[in-house]
């Protein structure tokens, strides 16, 4: 883990996370708080709305990807459609 990665997960005002029991795990070694929302292949269709709604209210959203699945890229569908809207994504 990173110190970027630390402080990015720590700033953020949520956090996406592929598999929240293994993100959250990762979250409170590193004594962070920041609520945090599944994403995964089976609700991702349905989480695209509310990831971009908060990031078009100024909040910033990270996206955790613990475990990192070879054959499924979470957050692909958010980020298309963050770019599509013209919101800010690295």
């Amino acid at each position: 883990m990173t110190f970027r990665a630390v402080e990015t997960l720590k700033t953020a005002n949520l956090i996406v996370a592929e598999d929240t029991r293994h993100t959250h795990k990762l979250l409170e070694r590193y004594g962070i708080s920041t609520p945090s929302v599944s994403c995964h292949k089976f609700n991702e269709a349905s989480r695209v709305q509310l990831v971009v709604d908060k990031i078009r209210s100024g909040m910033a959203v990270a996206l955790s990807r613990i475990p990192a699945c070879r054959r499924f890229r979470p957050g692909s569908r958010v980020v298309a459609a963050c770019r599509r809207e013209g919101l800010f994504v690295t």
